[in-house]
């Protein structure tokens, strides 16, 4: 083990590396000058072990093997429970950074978005250099020459310098974005994210759904990948990939989370199907008081091997019925909050509210409680953070039927109303057919609003997706662009996940 020399031999790190390994066999503690580039692994080898690694040989060459911690703890968390590596630590710091922090994010993740973090760019003409390292990518993967694009984006490079000679000499100095006429640095560096994000960003979305049909089969969970957000595709060939055996035997409202073991898939423990009359008529009332106790899940490492499948206790004998869970993760606290629908027995079960219980790993949970209600019935809930805003869509069941949103800056509330927003719901038509909402952002930055639309006859009957110009941006529209989507899939949740989970997934489940 080797430590950094800080406040001399017997420094706080040292010590403590001592301590800790002074009766483990084997192992010495070896304190290190704080001197560059005394961390690089060549000179690691020469100070700990007094070997030297020939130019063009390993490390192994000469017996040795360097891991720092964050590596060794990745290998382990790999090893315990499968979660590969998805995020690092990652420091924003700089001349122009205003609030310079460090970040915990996932690979993957744009330097933009971090820099926005940290509030923006101080000044009007630097270019950061993450924007860089974005045309650069932009350049190998598209073909198109790192002068075109910063033409299209109106950036015209220079370096500081007299000549062309001092240039050359100095390729070092600060590199400074010159536009024809004032810009704002954050203006370009939203403009640039926008445009670079579908290429730099690892990113897929996979959807995962109950298939209307008739029949118990039907309602089961079905996946759906996509590479932009609104063309998807079936997986397993339109099979289900997980089929319940428990309770009621149907997966209905399906929901995904990411966590730090995996991922959770949620779904309501209902079938439908089996509370047809022979005339296809199903009565919902007796459904809203006869309805699940809990609600289904599995666990799994890989979208690929999934664990026994449970009936979570999270529900209580008061409840009717649960249904449609989501889940936030709050980041600040790792709590996952998980909110549902339900209706009560003090009420005679007449009225649905949001309910909701707390867990860190799915394991135990919170008693449950009430989390939003008004004075119709409500349902559906899907939560996301926008730049500190917690954002809220839900469906009015009544006075009126429609999709509503909503916005807070506490994830408990109290939310406040957008009329904006009802009022061009209002003005679909249909308003009260559309249900489930939940949301994306698409590769060019975008903000999707995805919903489930059961007013018409099929083929017509499914999602539909509505797009605003940028996350926060509750000015939504119905998407012009070509839409596809697998028929009879419905009220599902998405999930973001890596190229390798994406090819992954479609090498196990060959449509």
């Amino acid at each position: 083990m080797l430590f950094k020399k800080h406040k001399g031999e017997n420094g706080y790190a040292a010590s403590f590396g001592k301590r800790k390994v002074a009766d483990l066999p084997g192992i010495e503690v070896c304190v290190a000058k704080t001197k560059y580039p005394q961390g690089g692994e060549k000179m690691l080898i020469k100070r700990a072990m007094g070997r030297s690694v020939p130019s063009g040989k390993l490390p192994a060459d000469v017996g040795a093997c360097v891991s720092n911690v964050s590596t060794v703890k990745a290998i382990a968390d790999a090893i315990k429970t499968g979660m590969p590596l998805i995020e690092r630590v990652t420091t924003v710091t700089g001349k122009y950074i205003p609030n310079p922090q460090n970040f915990i994010v996932r690979i993957g993740t744009p330097a933009a978005a971090l820099v926005e973090a940290c509030g923006g760019i101080s000044g009007t003409d630097v270019l950061v250099k993450t924007l860089d390292v974005y045309v650069e990518e932009l350049s190998k993967r598209t073909k198109v020459s790192s002068n075109a694009i910063y033409a299209q984006l109106g950036i015209v490079k220079a370096v500081s310098g007299t000549s062309s000679q001092s240039q050359e000499e100095t390729p070092d100095v600060t590199m400074i974005a010159q536009r024809k006429t004032p810009f704002s640095s954050d203006a370009v560096l939203e403009r640039t994210r926008q445009q670079l994000l579908s290429l730099i960003i690892s990113n897929r979305g996979v959807y995962k759904q109950r298939k209307e049909k008739i029949t118990p089969d039907g309602e089961q969970v079905y996946f759906s990948v996509s590479r932009d957000g609104l063309n998807w595709e079936k997986v397993n060939d339109g099979n289900p990939i997980l089929t319940a055996s428990l309770g009621e035997k149907g997966c209905r409202d399906i929901e995904i989370v990411r966590t730090h073991f995996g991922f959770v898939i949620l779904t309501t423990d209902e079938c439908i199907a089996n509370r047809y009359d022979e005339n296809y008529n199903v009565n919902w009332k007796i459904v809203n008081r006869t309805g699940s106790k809990c609600l289904r899940m599995w666990k799994t490492p890989d979208l690929i091997n999934f664990s026994e499948e449970i009936l979570a206790p999270i529900g209580t004998p008061n409840f009717g019925c649960m249904w449609a869970p989501e889940v936030y993760r709050e980041e600040e606290t790792g709590e996952y909050l998980i909110h549902w629908g339900s209706t009560v027995k003090e009420d005679d079960y007449s009225h649905m509210s949001i309910y909701c219980s707390v867990t860190k790993d799915f394991e135990t949970f919170s008693e449950p409680k009430l989390f939003f209600t008004k004075d119709n019935e409500i349902l559906d809930t899907h939560i996301r953070k926008i730049d500190g805003t917690y954002h809220m869509f839900y469906k009015n069941a009544d006075h009126p039927p429609m999709n509503m949103h909503a916005t807070s800056d506490n994830l408990y509330g109290p939310y406040k109303h957008d009329e904006d927003f009802e009022k061009y719901m209002a003005s679909l038509g249909n308003a009260g057919s559309y249900e489930a909402p939940t949301t994306l952002v698409l590769p060019d930055g975008r903000w999707c609003l995805m919903i489930d639309f059961f007013g018409c006859e099929k083929p017509k009957m499914g999602y539909v997706p509505f797009v605003s110009s940028k996350p926060g941006d509750s000015n939504f529209a119905m998407a012009k662009e070509s839409f596809s989507f697998p028929y009879g899939f419905k009220h599902g949740g998405i999930v973001e996940i890596t190229d390798e989970e994406y090819d992954r997934l479609k090498n196990h489940y060959k449509n």
